[in-house]
């Protein structure tokens, strides 16, 4: 946690291929649709971004 504030990051991944991949991808897709201020980077592998 970053010293003196609440905030907390969380990340999430899944194998490719998996169901929970495919979970993901409808997230992504999703928030991407509400606009690109609503998620500011989302990472297209799975992996760290």
């Amino acid at each position: 946690m970053a010293a003196g504030t609440d905030l907390r990051i969380v990340t999430y991944t899944a194998a490719v291929g998996t169901t929970d991949a495919e979970k993901m991808d409808a997230l992504r897709v999703s928030c991407a649709q509400s606009g690109p201020d609503t998620v500011r980077a989302m990472s297209v592998t799975g992996g760290p971004s």
